[in-house]
């Protein structure tokens, strides 16, 4: 439940569900994510919790050749998240 919090929260400050795999903010929700795409791919994820993640616009399969541009434009000059 607090995973799904912070992800609606993340979606509320970027505009989508895509959290990186190693996003330095919060490594646990990215890492959680991708468990959530796992299960959902392996057919172990519950109805209930899909239906929560559709109804936040989470995307199954996370974009090809990383984040979305609109997300690097607005982080790549913070320095919170350069490593």
């Amino acid at each position: 439940e607090e995973q799904f919090k912070q992800l609606e929260e993340f979606k509320k400050e970027h505009g989508h569900c895509n959290v990186p795999q190693k996003y330095p903010v919060n490594p646990s929700l990215g890492n959680w994510v991708i468990k959530q795409r796992q299960g959902y791919k392996g057919k172990k994820l519950g109805q209930d919790r899909i239906d929560r993640l559709n109804g936040i616009g989470f995307m199954w399969e996370p974009p090809r050749g990383g984040q979305p541009k609109s997300w690097y434009q607005k982080n790549k000059n913070n320095p919170v998240l350069t490593y």
